[in-house]
């Protein structure tokens, strides 16, 4: 039985026999509940989607149905917002390291002045006011000047600014008439207890710097980071969450926002692929599918392995190592040696939560196109984005004939 609460295996197996494999697919409904779940853990904080978790136009839609702002991190993510009918207003933009072509690509939006945007290093704060930007910045600090450990990226990392910079910022913001949108400090997914205690140290430093700087601060951006359990991360107490960082800024008077984005949409989505054979090796089964390794790239990026189920039959489970139509070594597993229902040549497999960053981080190596998407909603499923064609993935290349 799989563990994604929007779908039944019987409801699998009949889009498996339904659309060729392999296939995404995303539950609306899940997300919906994903969303009011931490609306009513955080109820007075603003809550903003990381749309590079899933920036499906019918996602986007749904989260911003539900009331979410957005977290993006380029201006074509940018533009795909738009689009979407997600107006600037509703939307972050964390300008890491931007060129002059993409600082003039977002300045030239029209209503560009009701974007934010955050403020990473001094460079892209004098890039703003070299080209005229007059919309609202919020100035991010690395969160490892507040603790005596990593947390997610050295000090010397592309992410934030030292407190002292982030002075600096503010009083060249204010100089520049750049309305100052607040402060962001981003410690990445509390996976374990350790990220979890480095989370609130750096949020501690964080207000012991606000207490500090004459800067009025009305708003504190404390990033993503919650974790979804693949394997042994550790499960989200969101109330305890609330409870331990509103007692952290109990003497300032700020609005929190979250940006969840995986937490979001990782458990709505699952993966569809057919075994097309086995073999056994003197050190693993090898259980063949017609999904490409590199079309979940997430177990390679970030080391997350997802749980596959075997959803065609009812038998004992077994050590087996799960391999698309991929030429790489170890990154060409989907898994190695999981127990799970032993697999036979035509069953269909299932991979769980995969509704965060699956598609988006896809590529189209061996030119094979990425799966199509499948979307749940009301209990009826409709294809939201088809495979491309080869003309389609080679429709950028020129050819330059000779004569």
């Amino acid at each position: 039985m799989t563990n994604t609460p929007g779908f039944t295996n019987d409801e699998l197996q009949a889009l498996c026999q339904q659309h060729t494999t392999p296939f995404y697919v995303y539950d609306a409904d899940t997300v919906r509940d994903n969303i009011a779940e931490l609306q009513q853990a955080f109820p007075d904080w603003q809550l903003r989607f990381s749309a590079k978790a899933n920036i499906n136009r019918a996602i986007i839609k749904t989260v911003h149905d539900e009331g979410l702002g957005f977290v993006c991190g380029s201006p074509k993510e940018i533009e795909r917002l738009r689009r979407g009918g997600v107006p600037l207003e509703d939307i972050l933009y964390v300008a890491v390291q931007p060129s002059d072509d993409q600082i003039q690509e977002v300045i030239s939006f029209i209503n560009a002045d009701k974007l934010t945007i955050s403020i990473e290093s001094l460079d892209t704060l004098h890039k703003l006011v070299k080209h005229g930007y007059n919309g609202s910045g919020i100035v991010r600090i690395n969160s490892n000047y507040f603790t005596d450990e990593e947390t997610f990226t050295p000090r010397n990392a592309k992410f934030g600014l030292s407190p002292q910079d982030a002075i600096k910022a503010f009083q060249k913001m204010n100089a520049e008439g750049i309305e100052q949108a607040g402060l962001y400090c981003h410690t990445g997914k509390m996976k374990n207890e350790r990220r979890q205690r480095l989370f609130y140290e750096s949020l501690e430093g964080l207000s012991d710097f606000i207490a500090a700087t004459n800067t009025t601060i009305n708003q504190v951006n404390v990033g993503g980071g919650l974790s979804v359990k693949f394997t042994d991360e550790l499960e989200p107490d969101l109330d305890a969450m609330r409870e331990h960082v509103e007692h952290i800024f109990d003497d300032h008077d700020i609005t929190l926002t979250l940006e969840p984005g995986r937490y979001i949409v990782a458990n709505a989505g699952v993966t569809c692929t057919e075994v097309t054979g086995t073999k056994d090796t003197p050190v693993t089964k090898v259980v063949s599918v017609d999904l490409a390794s590199h079309h979940l790239a997430l177990n390679h990026v970030w080391d997350e392995p997802h749980e596959i189920t075997n959803i065609s039959r009812d038998a004992p489970a077994t050590e087996q190592s799960v391999s698309g139509p991929s030429c790489t070594a170890h990154s060409g597993y989907h898994c190695l040696n999981q127990s799970f229902t032993a697999s036979q040549t035509g069953d269909f497999l299932v991979v769980e939560k995969t509704g965060a960053y699956a598609h988006y981080l896809g590529n189209n190596f061996h030119s094979q196109p990425r799966p199509k998407i499948l979307i749940k909603e009301n209990d009826n499923t409709y294809v939201s984005r088809r495979e491309a064609t080869l003309d389609e993935i080679m429709q950028c290349e020129k050819h330059k004939r000779s004569g």
